[in-house]
């Protein structure tokens, strides 16, 4: 069932905006649809994903640019919306954090005196206590959120290959995840 819904997703999608492209093209894609089209489902993946409104918003019109860009430049042979503006923007999301990462690395070893590549004892210590407590709170977990958040993690089974596998829905899969790693970040927060 799940497959057939994935499917008929890919035909509705393919049908509407799948086009091959090469350098020698002469026609240009025409953008001004598939934005209004798709832009809103490309924010909201963002949103998803934790990201603000207003950093999604900014991060869809550069997916958006990039792709034009590319598409321009001859770089795109085939044009699949959304997942393809969908993956432009993820990428784009996770370049931001690392690079924000990697910024506040050299910041704190500006004010920590230590190089940006040497190990912080402080923060070592603190990521095994969180360690620990994950662990604990990861062995408190009832024996089916604990099989789902191993099949999806350890085994990096999808959520619809963790469900197949164990016989539940997909949401069903999706919601213990989120409850599992809502307890976790609760254990984090708290002080030892």
């Amino acid at each position: 069932m799940q497959l057939v819904g994935r499917a008929h997703s890919i035909v509705r999608t393919l049908d509407v905006v799948t086009e091959p492209h090469s350098q020698t093209s002469t026609r240009a894609f025409d953008w001004q649809p598939a934005v209004e089209r798709h832009n809103q489902r490309v924010i909201v993946t963002l949103l998803a994903r934790g990201v603000s409104f207003d950093r999604a918003r900014d991060l869809a019109q550069e997916t958006w640019t990039r792709l034009m860009e590319q598409e321009r430049r001859g770089a795109l042979r085939e044009i699949e919306l959304p997942g393809l503006a969908i993956r432009q923007a993820l990428f784009l999301a996770q370049d931001a954090v690392r690079r924000m990462r990697a910024h506040e690395g050299i910041n704190e070893a500006i004010l920590d005196g230590t190089s940006a590549n040497e190990p912080n004892p402080e923060r070592a210590i603190l990521s095994k206590e969180q360690l620990g407590r994950a662990q604990r709170e990861l062995a408190k977990l009832p024996k089916r959120s604990a099989e789902i958040f191993e099949l999806c993690y350890d085994t990096n089974l999808s959520h619809a290959e963790a469900a197949a596998r164990l016989g539940v829905s997909v949401q069903h899969v999706r919601q213990t995840l989120y409850e599992v790693r809502k307890q976790l970040r609760q254990c984090l927060r708290e002080e030892p």
